[in-house]
């Protein structure tokens, strides 16, 4: 039981969120200098190579049926076990979507992925990504996907 009374608790609540849109804000206004149009092809620039730590399977902390596992040229979702998209994908400092948004990291944070089948194209930002814990936040749309990796 809080001591504060609901008013107060409110306002701090309210400028915890302050606070985090503010670092975020200040995370975005990091950006490098554009240097290239975004590819008509639709595929992926600035491409970094693969993150070795991203490689490997993982496990959804909110779905235990939900997987991802991630090798040198493939991005794979799966539920119960089963493939269920196919992608393929790359590691830069921007969205690689072509409609994706226009923001621009220095380091390589942006996880593009581009699925086989059927074409469709994702962003994630890389929140975090330690050897036990993938963090993915959904760019420009919100929402966040956390995995622990898998033996």
């Amino acid at each position: 039981m809080s001591i504060l009374p609901q008013g107060q608790r409110l306002r701090i609540a309210g400028l915890s969120g302050s606070l985090f849109f503010a670092a975020l804000l200040s995370a975005c206004g990091q950006a490098a200098p554009r240097t290239a149009a975004p590819s008509p092809s639709g595929r992926p620039v600035a491409a970094a190579t693969a993150t070795p730590a991203l490689l490997g399977r993982w496990k959804s902390t909110t779905d235990p049926l939900s997987e991802l596992e991630v090798t040198a040229t493939r991005y794979t979702e799966k539920y119960q076990g089963k493939p269920v998209a196919v992608s393929t994908y790359q590691v830069a400092t921007k969205c690689g979507c072509p409609e994706g948004k226009k923001l621009v990291y220095k380091t390589p944070t942006i996880l593009t992925t581009r699925n086989q089948q059927d074409g469709d194209c994702y962003c994630y930002i890389i929140e975090q990504l330690t050897p036990t814990t993938l963090r993915l936040a959904n760019y420009g749309e919100g929402g966040f996907r956390t995995f622990k990796r898998l033996k």
